[in-house]
């Protein structure tokens, strides 16, 4: 898969509420950050706990991507996330980085 294909298949597997296709799409050591470098998550397993009270079953989390640009093995998505169940609606940039195991590295901005 390109760099692309994995974010948009996270994207709809986030969407779809599907916890297990999500998590395939990460490599074990993935790592989230708060944009620039504070280190919010390491590893599948932080992601599985944080993800799992999100996309649980009758969830109404739904995220589109408003603008996608893609450099190398990196995607920045504008996204628009509705019904988040932590944060409410808001708008976000997200920079995927992609490796040889999935997605590697995450960062987020929530605007305002």
């Amino acid at each position: 898969m390109t760099p692309e294909q994995y974010a948009q298949a996270q994207l709809e597997r986030y969407n779809a509420h599907d916890l297990t296709g999500f998590l395939a799409l990460y490599g074990e050591d993935i790592e989230v950050y708060d944009f620039p470098s504070e280190l919010r998550m390491r590893g599948k397993a932080a992601i599985r706990e944080r993800y799992e009270r999100i996309l649980f079953p009758g969830s109404t989390v739904h995220a589109r991507v408003d603008q996608r640009i893609v450099v190398g093995n990196r995607v920045i998505d504008h996204e628009i996330v509705t019904g988040h169940p932590l944060v409410g609606d808001c708008a976000l940039v997200v920079i995927y980085e992609v490796g040889a195991t999935g997605i590697e590295k995450m960062w987020t901005m929530r605007e305002g």
